[in-house]
């Protein structure tokens, strides 16, 4: 883990993480290490309350704000 989180801060200028609190495929905890590995303050954490592994094919609840946090983060860096 340390080797991971190292490496992090070179790799990573900015980034936006998404992640569905339900997933079974990855654990949860993934994004958040990751979120906390980035050294930059441009990053953004989106966790998505009762969603799972494939957010963008979700019911509309969670589908339509997963698309319109990416694309306005998108937008926001364009």
């Amino acid at each position: 883990d340390e080797m991971v989180s190292n490496q992090f801060p070179l790799a990573l200028q900015r980034g936006h993480a998404i992640q569905g609190a339900q997933d079974k495929l990855v654990n949860p905890d993934g994004a958040k290490f990751l979120y906390q590995s980035v050294s930059s303050e441009d990053k953004k954490l989106f966790v998505v309350k009762g969603a799972f592994h494939n957010l963008f094919v979700e019911l509309d609840e969670v589908k339509i704000p997963v698309i319109k946090t990416t694309v306005d983060w998108i937008l926001e860096h364009d």
